[in-house]
């Protein structure tokens, strides 16, 4: 492989890895596309379920993403159950939640999640919680050059 060849392969690898993942998950079908698209425009890796056990199955098959995107109000298994699920499975229990939902009533205590973006939502202000939170996780993370 010539030496620009390898530095293009380097850098598309780093980007990779580097891409944060986001698993939305949302019955609404309009909102789950504006909101992956806009991800997308934005860099992200997205991954979208329809609900809640669409979530599960997502991740028991092995995609971790970084931080999770749910609606609470879905058919099949709502937000609350997929909540619980995560808590009682020690592999995605750090996982951030953002509740993205119309349901008043709840707090971020009560769901045990990092955020909640009440619908209808400001596209930039779903983004702001994204990037706050996706920046503390890797302020916890020691890089490999601190190691």
């Amino acid at each position: 492989m010539a030496p620009t060849q390898t530095r293009k392969a380097v850098v598309a690898e780093h980007s990779l890895k580097s891409q944060k993942r986001v698993l939305e998950v949302e019955d609404d079908p309009d909102i789950r596309e504006m909101v992956s698209e806009l991800l997308l425009s934005e860099g992200y890796k997205v991954v979208s379920a329809e609900h809640g056990q669409d979530a599960l199955e997502k991740m028991e098959g092995g995609f971790r993403p970084d931080v999770i995107l749910l609606d609470l109000m879905m058919p099949v298994l709502n937000g609350f159950d997929v909540l619980r699920a995560m808590h009682r499975t020690p592999r995605w229990s750090s996982i951030p939640v953002v509740i993205v939902s119309a349901n008043q009533g709840h707090d971020l205590v009560e769901l045990g999640a990092a955020a909640i973006i009440r619908k209808p939502f400001d596209p930039n202000v779903l983004l702001k919680t994204l990037r706050r939170l996706l920046n503390r996780a890797a302020a916890r993370i020691p890089s490999a050059a601190a190691r």
